[in-house]
Formats: structure tokens, C-alpha cells, sequence
């Protein structure tokens, strides 16, 4: 009797716990959809610039921040980031935001918003927004030639880079293919080159030269070619057709000439933020601007005809051209080290 009595006791208190235990169910979190997603473009900023941010519904959590300036400068910045419903961060700061209908805040404090509006069928993404470039060539950058080098000359697979090696400063014809040297010359300055022909102009930027020649067979044996010297010339580039000479200075200025002539002021870059400034072809113009390269044109009027791509993970320090092969000298940052690179745009 006493064991059917413990055995009902027992069968009761487990019917009794059965009945009173919660179940405790784990399950990931996941915080609300964004209201981002979309081409939102700022409104009231102190710029003369006009920018967009861009979220795009790609599953890729990257947003982008495109600039045009008020003569079609571009730029496109993109940038991984994370976002509840209520914070946004990217590149570093957490802000607060909040979306009203069409219009989306971006609170960096109580006091600091920044507004924007949302564009409902934009005509552009991040993905056309600048005009497309790719990488044909990367070399590393040959013995001798360091971060003061200047736009060189280009000659098919040859380029002529200006170098120091062992404290003496030289031209380096160097092969592109088989990343030797074959020849050089001496020089006394930092030295930019553009080739015509078999013709080699000079231009030297470490105070005010003339500009000069000498050929690709005999690189050293310059002659002077313009009636009067130019302040520090860091970029020299050639029409090859009309033989005109464009010499770019560090005041962002740009003359041109011919052999055995006054060069004269063309135009003034100084208020356009670019450097590197050099014939291309068609009477258009390279040049950099914010780790881009841009086409522009300066007759009858300023324009800007293209926006070219960057390089994911390279720095443009110099530019140059032939008119048909643009090479870039920058630092690749994939690679941790200096690099020469042929473009195509």
C-alpha cells in the first residue's frame, strides 16, 4: 500500500512540474530593414558641390557618396557600413537618422542634421556615375626611379623615367616588357619627358630652366628649344600633329610653345583642383583630380569631358600620356609597394 501511495505521489508532482514549465526558445536576432535603400541627394550643405549618398538593395552593405562639382568634376567613395532602423554607421561614425516620408536626417547630435531628399528614378548608380577604366599593365617600379619621378615619355614599350642612383640623377630609357633598363642620361634636376618622333623634350621643375631636347639615342645631349625659361615646369607633353609643346607648372599653370619660341600662358588651372596637366589628343587634356583621372578641354570654354573609374587600391601620383597609352606611377596599397601601371580609358 505504502509503494502505490509513493508511485502515485511521484507521478503527481511530475504531472504538477509538466504542467508549470516555461520553455525558453533562442532564437538570432535580426534588426529591422533599413529605410535607406535608395539615392538620397543633400540639401542645404555649404558646398558648391552637390552629393548623393546611395544605398543600394543589393545585399552588399555598401553605401556610396557621389560629388559633382559645378563644372562635372566627379567622384564616387564607397563605403561599408551597418544600419538599424534608428543608427547608421559608416566610415567610422555612428549617426542617428531618421526617415520622414521622402526626406532622410542624418543627426550627428542633438543640434547637427544633415538633410537629404530622395530621388525617385535617378538617372545614374554607382556603377555609371564615372566613366569606365581598367588596369592592362602592373610592373614594379624599376631600379633607381623613387617618388620624385615626373611624367615621362612614352615610345611604344619604352618609357623614359626620370631617377636618381647613388645620388646622380638620370633619364632611364627603360623597357616596359622586360622591365630592364637599355639606356640613360644625365641630368641635373628632376626631369619630365614627353617624346615626338624620336624626339625627346625635357622640362625641369627644381626652379626655372628652359625647355629642352635631345633624342632617344642620345639621351643626354640636350639643346635648348624655348626663347625663355619657365618656373618650375613639373610636366611637359607634346601635340604630336601640330608639334605644339604644353608645359605645366607647379602654380597650376600651363604654357605652350614650339622649338625656338617664346612659350606663353595658355590657361590657369589654379581654380579647378587638378595637377598633372598634359596634352592627350583632339585638343583634350589628362589630368588628376582626387585620385582620378579627368579629360577636360580649354577652348572655346573650360569643360570637363570625363570622369575616369580609380584603381581600387592605388594612389596616383603621376600621369602620362602618348596620346594613345596613358601609364600611371602611384602607390598600390594590395601589394604594399610602388607601381607602374598602364591604364586603359
Amino acid at each position: 500500500m505504502k509503494h502505490k501511495l509513493l508511485i502515485v505521489t511521484v507521478l503527481g508532482l511530475f504531472i504538477l512540474n509538466s504542467c508549470t514549465k516555461k520553455e525558453t526558445i533562442i532564437q538570432e536576432y535580426n534588426p529591422p530593414q533599413p529605410k535607406l535603400f535608395g539615392t538620397w541627394k543633400m540639401i542645404g550643405q555649404n558646398s558648391s558641390d552637390t552629393n548623393y549618398y546611395v544605398f543600394p538593395n543589393d545585399g552588399s552593405n555598401f553605401m556610396y557618396v557621389l560629388t559633382v562639382s559645378p563644372n562635372n568634376f566627379r567622384n564616387s567613395q564607397g563605403f561599408a557600413y551597418k544600419a538599424t532602423d534608428k543608427q547608421l554607421q559608416a566610415y567610422s561614425t555612428l549617426l542617428n537618422y531618421n526617415v520622414s516620408n521622402d526626406t532622410l536626417y542624418l543627426m550627428e547630435s542633438p543640434n547637427i542634421s544633415t538633410r537629404l531628399v530622395k530621388i525617385s528614378n535617378p538617372s545614374f548608380t554607382p556603377a555609371n556615375f564615372m566613366n569606365p577604366s581598367s588596369v592592362v599593365k602592373k610592373i614594379n617600379v624599376p631600379r633607381g626611379i623613387g617618388s620624385n619621378t615626373r611624367p615621362f615619355g612614352i615610345e611604344g614599350n619604352y618609357l623614359y623615367l626620370y631617377g636618381n642612383q647613388n645620388g646622380n640623377e638620370f633619364i632611364y630609357k627603360f623597357n616596359s616588357s622586360t622591365e630592364l633598363h637599355e639606356d640613360s642620361g644625365g641630368v641635373s634636376e628632376p626631369a619630365s619627358t614627353c617624346i615626338k618622333a624620336g624626339t625627346i623634350y625635357t622640362a625641369f621643375d627644381n626652379g626655372n630652366y628652359n625647355i629642352y631636347k635631345s633624342t632617344t639615342s642620345a639621351i643626354g645631349a640636350m639643346s635648348v628649344i624655348s626663347n625663355n625659361t619657365l618656373p618650375y615646369a613639373n610636366a611637359i607633353s607634346v601635340n604630336p600633329n601640330s608639334g605644339v609643346i604644353y608645359a605645366y607648372t607647379n602654380d597650376a599653370k600651363i604654357y605652350s610653345g614650339t622649338e625656338n619660341s617664346n612659350f606663353n600662358e595658355l590657361f590657369n588651372f589654379a581654380s579647378y583642383g587638378v595637377y598633372n596637366v598634359l596634352y592627350y589628343k583632339n585638343d583634350e587634356f589628362l589630368c588628376i583630380r582626387n585620385n582620378n583621372i579627368c579629360k577636360v578641354s580649354i577652348a572655346p570654354n573650360f569643360k570637363v569631358l570625363a570622369n575616369y573609374q580609380s584603381f581600387p587600391g592605388f594612389s596616383i601620383y603621376q600621369l602620362s600620356t602618348n596620346g594613345s597609352d596613358v601609364w600611371c606611377y602611384g602607390y598600390d596599397s594590395i601589394s604594399g609597394t610602388y607601381k607602374l601601371i598602364k591604364v586603359a580609358i
